[in-house]
C-alpha cells in the first residue's frame, strides 16, 4: 500500500482486518472506528491520523 497516497483519506469504520499497510502514508487520515485486527502497519506513517475508537489490537 505504500505506493497509494492515503494521507488525509477517510477510512472511518472500515473493516481493514488482515490488510497490509506496511510503509503506507496514512498521515492525517480519518481512521476512527476502523477495525485493524491482524493488520500490518509496520513502518506506516500515522502522524496526525484520527484513530478514535479504532480497533488496534493484535497488530503485526
Amino acid at each position: 500500500m505504500s505506493s497509494i497516497p492515503l494521507g488525509h483519506a477517510s477510512l472511518a469504520k472500515a473493516d481493514l482486518r488482515g490488510a497490509n499497510f506496511r510503509e503506507a502514508n496514512l498521515s492525517g487520515a480519518l481512521l476512527s472506528g476502523a477495525a485493524w485486527q491482524q493488520a500490518n502497519l509496520q513502518g506506516a506513517n500515522l502522524s496526525e491520523a484520527n484513530l478514535t475508537r479504532a480497533g488496534l489490537t493484535s497488530l503485526i
